[in-house]
């Protein structure tokens, strides 16, 4: 689902601010900012699990939402949407983003709940999680050669059926990123690309996996989202 980019950008900085010790990259461009014309908002949980090298270092979570008036441009067309909980937690609202952290996403209820207004309906609906595997951090490079470009071929992808994947290189100044269609796993990175990256230092990969429920209220649809963020630290750059 293409909305998917969207909603990485605004859970990826809700984190990045919360975390300072271990920063999320933050997707600045907004050409990837991209949405089909049949979702007028996300309410989404998300799982961050965290390595450095090929150790787990730890976990995370986020639950966010956010509601827009055109689906095709949602970034720029966010709006109030009155009060949003989340399993009866009220979610804090910044600039019609609204955010919470380190609460309990992995309950066999996730309840949301929505007041609404003019522009959005009230809501109330109850999913299950269903959070997308990866065990495939070994297989992520401990390092690579810009000279040689960067090749991957994703395994250890589980329980993702139906959603794309969202691949980022980020120094937390500069980031490359792909988005791959259901079913991709293997895409590359040119040399050129990879020339953002300061030779001898140090980068994070992180996978994005989703998995969504679309739900219409009022005539119009919203998506329910369990997410998994990975992220590997440490990764060496080569000339």
């Amino acid at each position: 689902m293409r909305l998917l980019v969207f909603i990485i950008a605004i859970t990826m900085a809700f984190t990045s601010c919360k975390k300072n010790a271990s920063p999320v990259p933050i997707i600045t461009d907004n050409s990837t900012i991209l949405t089909t014309g049949y979702t007028y908002g996300s309410m989404a949980t998300v799982y961050y699990q965290y390595y450095t090298g090929n150790s787990y270092s730890g976990s995370d979570s986020a639950v966010s939402s956010f509601f827009f008036t055109d689906p095709l441009n949602p970034s720029n067309t966010t709006i109030d949407a009155g009060s949003i909980s989340f399993n009866s937690n009220t979610l804090n609202n910044t600039s019609n983003l609204y955010k919470a952290y380190s609460l309990n996403i992995h309950q066999a209820n996730s309840v949301w709940t929505v007041s609404g207004n003019s522009d959005v309906p009230a809501i109330n609906y109850t999913i299950t999680p269903n959070y997308p595997i990866f065990s495939g951090n070994a297989q992520l490079p401990d390092s690579f050669s810009i000279s040689n470009g960067l090749n991957f071929n994703l395994t250890g992808i589980s329980n993702h059926p139906n959603s794309s994947i969202f691949l980022q290189i980020n120094d937390f100044t500069n980031s490359v990123y792909r988005s791959l269609g259901v079913n991709q796993t293997v895409c590359s990175f040119s040399e050129a690309e990879l020339a953002v990256f300061q030779p001898n230092s140090t980068v994070f990969i992180s996978l994005n996996l989703s998995n969504s429920v679309i739900q219409n209220f009022n005539g119009k649809n919203y998506a329910f989202t369990s997410s998994l963020n990975h992220m590997k630290s440490g990764v060496l750059v080569k000339p």
